[in-house]
């Protein structure tokens, strides 16, 4: 069966979703908090006026990518954050295209913006994510 590249857009929108649902003031995955949303916002503004948004994902991706590596393990293991290096380097170039439509993402980053853990899940979920 042939590797097929996914599609980029998705990943990003993907990953900012769980990026901003992994911080401690939601499930708790990784030592951000609310970097992805107003608060990172405010923060970053005035040093990336136009990129902002950009910056605050690529900061907490990091930080999940290392995460991940720590409690996973480098070797043979994919995770949302270390894909295949063909796909990372598709990532990485397309992320320059889409800083540059940086207004075209802005609505689509506000999304996160005002998460809470009951815009996941809820019930018995809900208890597991407070742990």
């Amino acid at each position: 069966m042939p590797l097929t590249t996914p599609n980029l857009e998705h990943l990003l929108k993907l990953r900012v979703v769980v990026a901003r649902f992994g911080e401690m003031d939601l499930a708790k995955w990784w030592n951000t908090k609310g970097q992805l949303g107003r608060l990172g916002a405010t923060a970053l503004r005035r040093g990336f006026p136009r990129t902002h948004r950009f910056a605050q994902a690529r900061s907490v991706f990091a930080v999940a990518a290392h995460s991940c590596a720590e409690v996973y393990g480098p070797r043979g293991v994919v995770t949302l954050w270390s894909l295949r290096e063909s796909i990372e380097e598709e990532f990485d170039e397309r992320w320059e295209l889409w800083c540059d439509d940086a207004a075209g993402w802005r609505a689509r980053f506000g999304v996160v913006d005002g998460f809470t853990v009951s815009s996941f899940v809820s019930g018995p979920l809900r208890k597991a994510t407070r742990r």
